[in-house]
């Protein structure tokens, strides 16, 4: 009996990630490309890895306000939408969602934006607008997003 559980014991501790398959998406990609030789056959390899292995979504949450401050509103323009650039300037913030204000002669509306935006880049935005007027002023009221 001792004999038994002394062997099992040895198989275990000298067991590879191969015998029982890749335990995440580094390992996958490594084993998987053992012996190749073609670029479509890695990218075959890797994109097969990704869906066993996906990127988990991290959870959005709100950017506090001294951030929000770093993301900077330009290009406004006015034809059929109103669309702008943001700039996030951030340095470890990725944006995934924008209140927008754009005041116009004493109205001001609020719109939600869903952008992604990694830190310090810069992404086109469009929204319907409901007025002809170019609003005089517009800015980034509020975000939400995740660390990097």
């Amino acid at each position: 009996m001792k004999q038994s559980l002394l062997i099992i014991l040895l198989l275990v501790t000298q067991a590879q990630a191969g015998w029982f398959g890749p335990s995440n998406y580094d390992e996958c990609v490594l084993d998987g490309m053992k012996g190749v030789e073609s670029d479509l056959a890695a990218k075959v390899i890797v994109a097969a890895c990704r869906r066993q292995f996906p990127l988990k979504q991290k959870e959005s949450q709100q950017i506090p306000n001294d951030e929000v401050k770093m993301l900077k509103v330009s290009k406004i323009e006015l034809h059929t939408k109103l669309s702008g650039t943001i700039y996030n300037g951030t340095g470890d913030w990725v944006v995934t969602e924008i209140t927008i204000r754009a005041i116009t002669t004493g109205v001001t509306k609020l719109h939600n934006v869903t952008k992604t935006i990694p830190p310090l880049t810069a992404s086109t935005f469009f929204i319907n607008y409901p007025s002809t007027i170019k609003p005089h002023f517009v800015d980034v009221l509020s975000a939400r997003g995740y660390k990097k």
